[in-house]
Protein backbone atom coordinates (compact mmCIF):
# COMPACT_ATOMS: atom_id res chain seq x y z
CA UNK A 1 0.00 0.00 0.00
CA UNK A 2 2.49 2.17 0.97
CA UNK A 3 4.90 1.77 -2.44
CA UNK A 4 2.59 0.52 -4.87
CA UNK A 5 -0.89 3.14 -4.06
CA UNK A 6 -0.74 5.76 -7.14
CA UNK A 7 -3.22 8.72 -5.83
CA UNK A 8 -5.29 8.39 -9.25
CA UNK A 9 -6.06 4.97 -8.53
CA UNK A 10 -8.84 3.74 -6.48
CA UNK A 11 -8.23 1.88 -2.85
CA UNK A 12 -8.75 -2.18 -3.80
CA UNK A 13 -10.78 -3.71 -1.27
CA UNK A 14 -7.70 -5.37 0.43
CA UNK A 15 -6.66 -1.93 1.27
CA UNK A 16 -9.93 -0.98 2.36
CA UNK A 17 -10.19 -3.98 4.84
CA UNK A 18 -6.75 -3.40 5.86
CA UNK A 19 -6.82 0.75 6.78
CA UNK A 20 -10.62 -0.13 8.02
CA UNK A 21 -9.05 -2.86 10.57
CA UNK A 22 -6.81 0.04 11.94
CA UNK A 23 -9.50 2.63 12.30
CA UNK A 24 -11.72 -0.19 13.93
CA UNK A 25 -8.85 -0.67 16.49
CA UNK A 26 -7.66 2.76 17.30
CA UNK A 27 -9.18 5.72 15.05
CA UNK A 28 -6.70 7.72 17.43
CA UNK A 29 -3.93 5.52 16.15
CA UNK A 30 -4.99 5.72 12.81
CA UNK A 31 -5.17 9.49 12.19
CA UNK A 32 -1.52 9.74 14.09
CA UNK A 33 -0.56 7.40 11.08
CA UNK A 34 -1.84 9.52 8.48
CA UNK A 35 -0.25 12.44 10.46
CA UNK A 36 3.12 10.67 9.91
CA UNK A 37 3.09 10.36 6.25
CA UNK A 38 1.48 6.80 5.76
CA UNK A 39 -0.38 6.12 2.99
CA UNK A 40 -3.99 5.71 4.10
CA UNK A 41 -7.34 6.92 3.01
CA UNK A 42 -9.45 9.87 4.99
CA UNK A 43 -11.02 9.58 7.63
CA UNK A 44 -13.77 11.23 5.73
CA UNK A 45 -13.18 8.51 3.14
CA UNK A 46 -13.46 5.64 5.85
CA UNK A 47 -16.85 6.77 7.23
CA UNK A 48 -18.33 6.96 3.67
CA UNK A 49 -17.38 3.46 3.40
CA UNK A 50 -19.19 2.96 6.32
CA UNK A 51 -22.20 4.94 5.70
CA UNK A 52 -22.82 3.42 2.41
CA UNK A 53 -23.76 0.17 4.07
CA UNK A 54 -27.51 -0.44 2.96
CA UNK A 55 -29.44 -1.39 6.26
CA UNK A 56 -32.32 -4.18 6.07
CA UNK A 57 -34.76 -5.78 8.53
CA UNK A 58 -32.31 -9.46 9.99
CA UNK A 59 -28.99 -9.82 9.22
CA UNK A 60 -27.51 -7.55 6.88
CA UNK A 61 -24.47 -9.38 5.01
CA UNK A 62 -22.52 -6.11 3.94
CA UNK A 63 -22.52 -4.58 7.87
CA UNK A 64 -21.66 -8.25 8.83
CA UNK A 65 -18.73 -7.92 6.37
CA UNK A 66 -17.36 -4.96 8.47
CA UNK A 67 -18.21 -6.56 11.94
CA UNK A 68 -16.01 -9.41 10.90
CA UNK A 69 -13.01 -7.40 10.40
CA UNK A 70 -13.95 -5.57 13.72
CA UNK A 71 -13.71 -8.73 15.04
CA UNK A 72 -9.98 -9.67 13.49
CA UNK A 73 -8.82 -6.76 15.30
CA UNK A 74 -9.84 -8.14 18.62
CA UNK A 75 -8.04 -9.99 21.15
CA UNK A 76 -9.82 -13.64 22.33
CA UNK A 77 -11.29 -11.74 25.82
CA UNK A 78 -12.30 -8.51 23.70
CA UNK A 79 -14.29 -11.00 21.65
CA UNK A 80 -16.18 -11.98 24.89
CA UNK A 81 -19.91 -11.03 24.95
CA UNK A 82 -23.11 -10.96 25.85
CA UNK A 83 -26.01 -11.21 23.50
CA UNK A 84 -28.68 -8.29 24.27
CA UNK A 85 -32.85 -8.15 22.81
CA UNK A 86 -35.35 -5.51 23.43
CA UNK A 87 -38.91 -4.61 21.85
CA UNK A 88 -40.27 -1.21 21.98
CA UNK A 89 -43.03 0.43 20.29
CA UNK A 90 -42.49 2.74 17.26
CA UNK A 91 -44.78 5.20 15.24
CA UNK A 92 -46.83 3.48 12.52
CA UNK A 93 -45.96 4.63 9.05
CA UNK A 94 -45.13 4.03 5.48
CA UNK A 95 -41.82 5.48 4.27
CA UNK A 96 -40.42 5.34 0.62
CA UNK A 97 -36.49 4.50 0.72
CA UNK A 98 -35.08 5.97 -2.13
CA UNK A 99 -31.58 3.66 -1.50
CA UNK A 100 -33.46 0.57 -1.33
CA UNK A 101 -35.82 1.16 -3.76
CA UNK A 102 -38.92 -0.23 -1.73
CA UNK A 103 -41.74 0.88 1.02
CA UNK A 104 -40.79 0.71 4.63
CA UNK A 105 -43.03 0.47 7.33
CA UNK A 106 -44.37 -2.87 6.92
CA UNK A 107 -44.02 -6.10 9.54
CA UNK A 108 -40.48 -7.64 8.14
CA UNK A 109 -38.42 -10.33 9.77
CA UNK A 110 -36.46 -10.33 7.42
CA UNK A 111 -35.29 -13.76 5.04
CA UNK A 112 -37.48 -15.00 7.61
CA UNK A 113 -41.17 -13.32 7.37
CA UNK A 114 -42.94 -10.69 5.73
CA UNK A 115 -46.51 -9.15 5.64
CA UNK A 116 -48.50 -6.00 4.75
CA UNK A 117 -49.41 -6.02 8.30
CA UNK A 118 -48.26 -2.47 9.75
CA UNK A 119 -45.54 -2.20 11.78
CA UNK A 120 -46.15 -1.08 15.96
CA UNK A 121 -42.98 -2.86 17.18
CA UNK A 122 -39.41 -3.27 16.75
CA UNK A 123 -37.02 -5.69 17.46
CA UNK A 124 -33.71 -4.93 18.61
CA UNK A 125 -30.45 -7.42 18.76
CA UNK A 126 -27.04 -6.04 20.00
CA UNK A 127 -23.88 -7.77 21.25
CA UNK A 128 -21.83 -6.00 24.13
CA UNK A 129 -18.20 -7.04 25.40
CA UNK A 130 -18.18 -8.87 28.58
CA UNK A 131 -14.88 -7.76 29.84
CA UNK A 132 -14.66 -4.62 27.28
CA UNK A 133 -16.74 -1.33 27.17
CA UNK A 134 -18.26 -1.69 23.45
CA UNK A 135 -21.19 -2.15 22.00
CA UNK A 136 -22.75 -3.25 18.70
CA UNK A 137 -26.32 -3.49 16.72
CA UNK A 138 -26.50 -6.46 15.20
CA UNK A 139 -30.29 -6.86 13.84
CA UNK A 140 -33.57 -5.45 13.87
CA UNK A 141 -37.07 -7.02 13.22
CA UNK A 142 -40.25 -4.79 12.21
CA UNK A 143 -43.84 -6.81 13.54
CA UNK A 144 -47.36 -5.86 14.28
CA UNK A 145 -48.10 -7.52 17.69
CA UNK A 146 -45.16 -7.90 18.88
CA UNK A 147 -42.26 -10.96 18.06
CA UNK A 148 -43.97 -14.61 19.66
CA UNK A 149 -41.86 -16.63 21.84
CA UNK A 150 -41.83 -19.16 19.01
CA UNK A 151 -40.23 -16.62 16.65
CA UNK A 152 -37.96 -15.76 18.93
CA UNK A 153 -36.21 -18.74 20.00
CA UNK A 154 -35.64 -18.88 15.29
CA UNK A 155 -34.25 -15.75 15.53
CA UNK A 156 -31.87 -16.21 18.59
CA UNK A 157 -30.69 -19.85 16.86
CA UNK A 158 -29.31 -17.14 13.52
CA UNK A 159 -27.97 -14.85 15.63
CA UNK A 160 -25.64 -17.04 17.43
CA UNK A 161 -24.71 -19.18 14.30
CA UNK A 162 -23.98 -15.22 12.66
CA UNK A 163 -22.16 -14.25 15.41
CA UNK A 164 -19.66 -17.27 15.50
CA UNK A 165 -19.27 -16.91 11.89
CA UNK A 166 -18.58 -13.13 12.46
CA UNK A 167 -15.60 -14.28 14.84
CA UNK A 168 -17.08 -13.34 18.04
CA UNK A 169 -17.44 -15.48 21.31
CA UNK A 170 -21.37 -14.92 23.14
CA UNK A 171 -21.14 -16.15 26.80
CA UNK A 172 -24.82 -15.72 27.74
CA UNK A 173 -28.15 -14.31 26.44
CA UNK A 174 -30.03 -11.48 28.33
CA UNK A 175 -33.50 -10.24 28.09
CA UNK A 176 -36.59 -8.47 29.89
CA UNK A 177 -39.03 -10.77 31.57
CA UNK A 178 -42.02 -10.38 28.84
CA UNK A 179 -43.66 -13.67 28.21
CA UNK A 180 -42.37 -13.79 24.83
CA UNK A 181 -38.79 -13.65 25.94
CA UNK A 182 -39.76 -16.40 28.65
CA UNK A 183 -41.12 -18.61 26.22
CA UNK A 184 -38.32 -18.18 24.09
CA UNK A 185 -36.03 -19.21 26.86
CA UNK A 186 -38.37 -22.46 27.64
CA UNK A 187 -38.12 -23.57 23.63
CA UNK A 188 -34.23 -22.80 23.99
CA UNK A 189 -34.12 -25.81 26.54
CA UNK A 190 -33.54 -23.25 29.59
CA UNK A 191 -35.04 -23.31 33.34
CA UNK A 192 -34.43 -22.53 36.65
CA UNK A 193 -32.06 -25.49 37.84
CA UNK A 194 -30.63 -25.45 33.89
CA UNK A 195 -30.31 -21.46 32.90
CA UNK A 196 -28.81 -22.06 29.93
CA UNK A 197 -29.06 -23.32 26.11
CA UNK A 198 -26.85 -25.00 23.82
CA UNK A 199 -26.74 -23.57 20.45
CA UNK A 200 -24.30 -25.03 17.58
CA UNK A 201 -21.96 -26.92 20.18
CA UNK A 202 -21.99 -23.65 22.36
CA UNK A 203 -23.01 -23.17 26.12
CA UNK A 204 -24.94 -19.99 26.70
CA UNK A 205 -26.02 -18.59 29.60
CA UNK A 206 -29.85 -17.68 30.17
CA UNK A 207 -30.16 -14.69 32.53
CA UNK A 208 -32.78 -11.82 32.72
CA UNK A 209 -31.83 -7.90 33.02
CA UNK A 210 -30.89 -7.34 36.49
CA UNK A 211 -32.43 -3.66 36.43
CA UNK A 212 -36.14 -4.70 35.42
CA UNK A 213 -35.66 -7.91 38.46
CA UNK A 214 -35.44 -5.13 40.71
CA UNK A 215 -38.19 -3.07 39.30
CA UNK A 216 -40.31 -6.31 39.11
CA UNK A 217 -39.46 -7.13 43.09
CA UNK A 218 -39.69 -3.19 44.00
CA UNK A 219 -43.53 -3.57 42.25
CA UNK A 220 -44.52 -6.79 43.87
CA UNK A 221 -43.25 -5.61 47.50
CA UNK A 222 -45.96 -2.17 46.73
CA UNK A 223 -48.52 -4.20 46.05
CA UNK A 224 -48.14 -6.67 49.23
CA UNK A 225 -45.99 -8.14 51.41
CA UNK A 226 -42.63 -10.45 50.26
CA UNK A 227 -42.12 -13.48 52.12
CA UNK A 228 -38.86 -15.59 52.25
CA UNK A 229 -38.29 -18.70 53.58
CA UNK A 230 -34.93 -18.98 54.67
CA UNK A 231 -33.63 -21.97 57.04
CA UNK A 232 -37.16 -23.14 57.78
CA UNK A 233 -37.85 -19.72 59.02
CA UNK A 234 -40.52 -17.21 57.18
CA UNK A 235 -39.07 -13.54 57.43
CA UNK A 236 -41.73 -11.29 55.92
CA UNK A 237 -40.93 -7.64 54.10
CA UNK A 238 -43.64 -5.19 54.14
CA UNK A 239 -43.34 -2.37 51.87
CA UNK A 240 -44.90 0.18 54.91
CA UNK A 241 -41.27 -0.54 56.19
CA UNK A 242 -39.74 1.70 53.57
CA UNK A 243 -42.80 4.03 53.78
CA UNK A 244 -42.47 4.12 57.54
CA UNK A 245 -38.74 5.22 57.21
CA UNK A 246 -39.32 7.76 54.35
CA UNK A 247 -41.79 9.72 56.81
CA UNK A 248 -39.82 9.68 60.11
CA UNK A 249 -36.80 11.16 57.64
CA UNK A 250 -38.45 13.89 55.76
CA UNK A 251 -39.86 14.99 59.54
CA UNK A 252 -36.84 14.89 60.64
CA UNK A 253 -35.63 18.26 62.28
CA UNK A 254 -31.94 17.23 61.91
CA UNK A 255 -30.30 16.13 58.73
CA UNK A 256 -31.92 14.05 56.33
CA UNK A 257 -30.55 10.48 55.40
CA UNK A 258 -32.96 10.00 52.49
CA UNK A 259 -31.83 12.99 50.08
CA UNK A 260 -33.23 10.93 46.88
CA UNK A 261 -36.31 9.56 47.88
CA UNK A 262 -39.50 11.01 47.20
CA UNK A 263 -42.87 10.01 46.45
CA UNK A 264 -42.25 8.62 43.20
CA UNK A 265 -40.37 5.72 44.51
CA UNK A 266 -42.77 4.71 47.26
CA UNK A 267 -46.05 5.79 45.53
CA UNK A 268 -45.45 5.40 42.01
CA UNK A 269 -47.64 6.12 39.07
CA UNK A 270 -48.25 3.80 36.39
CA UNK A 271 -45.39 5.00 34.00
CA UNK A 272 -43.06 5.50 37.04
CA UNK A 273 -43.76 1.59 38.28
CA UNK A 274 -41.60 0.95 34.88
CA UNK A 275 -38.27 3.67 35.92
CA UNK A 276 -35.51 0.96 36.87
CA UNK A 277 -34.01 3.67 38.51
CA UNK A 278 -36.38 4.94 41.03
CA UNK A 279 -36.95 1.00 41.91
CA UNK A 280 -33.28 0.94 42.30
CA UNK A 281 -32.78 3.74 44.59
CA UNK A 282 -35.29 2.01 46.50
CA UNK A 283 -33.05 -0.83 47.54
CA UNK A 284 -29.74 1.74 47.53
CA UNK A 285 -27.30 1.30 50.88
CA UNK A 286 -28.65 4.70 52.11
CA UNK A 287 -32.35 3.39 52.19
CA UNK A 288 -31.26 -0.07 53.76
CA UNK A 289 -28.75 1.81 56.47
CA UNK A 290 -31.94 4.63 57.30
CA UNK A 291 -34.17 1.50 57.87
CA UNK A 292 -31.85 -0.60 60.39
CA UNK A 293 -31.28 2.63 62.28
CA UNK A 294 -35.13 3.61 62.76
CA UNK A 295 -35.59 -0.18 63.95
CA UNK A 296 -32.29 -0.25 66.28
CA UNK A 297 -33.54 2.94 67.68
CA UNK A 298 -37.19 1.97 68.24
CA UNK A 299 -38.90 3.77 65.77
CA UNK A 300 -40.71 0.86 64.29
CA UNK A 301 -39.65 -2.86 64.11
CA UNK A 302 -38.46 -4.19 60.60
CA UNK A 303 -38.76 -8.09 60.77
CA UNK A 304 -36.55 -8.69 57.88
CA UNK A 305 -33.09 -6.24 58.24
CA UNK A 306 -30.99 -8.45 55.71
CA UNK A 307 -34.26 -7.98 52.87
CA UNK A 308 -31.49 -5.53 50.76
Amino acid sequence: MQLLHNKKRRWSQREKNIAVSIYYKSPTTYKYLRKNNVVLPGVSTIQSWLNSIKYMAGCNAEYNAQLKIMAKTMSVQEKKCVILIDEMSIKSCLEYNESLDMIEGYEDFGNLRHSGKSAKLILVVMIRGLCNNWKLPLSYYFSSTGVKGNQLAEIMKQTVETIVKLGFSPVCITCDQGTANRKMYTLLGGSSENPFTVIGGRKLFLIYDVPHLVKRVRNNLLTGNIVINKNGQKKITDSEDFRNTYKIDKTSKTARALCKIDERHLYPKAWQKMNCRLAIQDFSHTVSAAIKTCTRYGRFLFRNEQFI
